[in-house]
């Protein structure tokens, strides 16, 4: 919240990060279907032996800059085309992933580590090049 609320002073310095390992807390219907949509890939990805990846996508706009000030979920146009790319051409036995669509932004608090290390993907832009 304090990042959310531009209130830096507040944030750890180790910012603690949710990761694709983190149970879900649906808040709303949306959110409640996104989770449900998750685990049936995950159905897919195990019991049926197809590869369902699945991208939980950060804020992208159509100006290709973060506004209103949600900097550390903002992710650039080319940053999630290039995780979207990764995705598709992983590797066939990866059959099921949850991966984070942000770009390299500072006060980023999801971990990027499974994109990297499953996909080889590394953002390109950050939220803070347009500070």
């Amino acid at each position: 919240r304090a990042i959310a609320e531009k209130r830096y002073e507040d944030v750890p310095e180790n910012i603690p990060v949710v990761s694709s390992e983190t149970i879900g807390q649906p808040r709303n219907l949306y959110a409640a279907s996104k989770v449900w949509t998750e685990s049936l890939a995950q159905v897919y990805g195990h019991s049926h032996g197809m590869s369902s990846l699945c991208i939980r996508i950060g804020w992208v706009t159509g100006e290709d800059q973060p506004r209103g000030g949600r900097s550390d979920i903002w992710c650039s146009q080319y940053d999630i085309a290039e995780l979207t790319r990764c995705c598709i051409e992983a590797d066939p036995g990866l059959l099921f992933g949850i991966y984070y669509g942000m770009s390299k932004n500072k006060w980023c608090w999801v971990d990027m580590d499974n994109s990297a290390n499953q996909l080889g993907f590394e953002p390109k832009q950050s939220a803070e090049d347009f500070a």
